[in-house]
């Protein structure tokens, strides 16, 4: 009687076991447009790639697997020279006004469901769902001529939904996949990100 009632109490523990997964690999944030923090036409330096860090655990059910994920971006920055944006097209000689100096940073939880694709006998899978995340932006401005500081300018740090889409392989105990991750972009947000939309390669490992 006790082994049975033992057994009981144990099947929704095995029923509901997950995999907890740990990953990182390269992360590439994409600008959203030209002419929003830097201008094509004026010197400027774009450091778009960086390190992810994530944690997750997943549930398979037959060939679904449910997975909640954690995942930090890391941080990019830009420098760049720019002239006032009513003067600013592209090919413009108007002379530069402002110096930006900026940072960021995204992270946040990715609600994926994935699909299993065998192909030719390798366990690759499609995955889709929301991407709940915040997003961390700064730009120290500087006067063009004197170089010196002038203020600071910062979106707002709020949650924002975007999407997630992935492709990837998963056996014996390792999963890589590639995502992509898209953000919002607001015309209307006073002080909006540089971009608008990252890519991530990511190796996880499971147990």
């Amino acid at each position: 009687m006790k082994k049975i009632l033992l057994s009981i109490l144990l099947l929704p523990i095995t029923a509901s076991a997950v995999d907890f997964e740990f990953g990182t690999g390269a992360t590439h944030y994409k600008t959203a447009h030209d002419g929003l923090w830097y201008q094509e036409s004026y010197p400027h330096r774009l450091d778009l790639n960086s390190v992810p860090m994530s944690l997750g655990i997943s549930h398979k059910i037959g060939n679904t697997r449910l997975r909640a994920e954690y995942i930090y971006l890391g941080w990019m920055y830009s420098s760049a020279v720019w002239a006032s944006d009513g003067d600013y097209h592209p090919g413009t000689t108007a002379p530069p006004i402002y110096i930006g100096n900026g940072k960021g940073s995204v992270s946040g939880i990715i609600l994926s469901v994935s699909r299993d694709v065998n192909i030719l006998g390798v366990p690759f899978y499609a995955e889709a769902g929301p991407f709940f995340y915040v997003p961390k932006w700064s730009v120290e401005i500087r006067d063009y001529k004197m170089r010196t500081y002038l203020y600071d300018l910062t979106t707002t740090s709020q949650w924002r939904v975007g999407s997630m889409l992935g492709f990837g392989v998963r056996y014996s105990g390792v999963d890589v996949s590639i995502k992509y991750l898209g953000m919002q972009y607001n015309q209307s947000e006073p002080f909006p990100p540089i971009w608008d939309h990252a890519y991530v390669l990511e190796t996880k490992v499971y147990f």
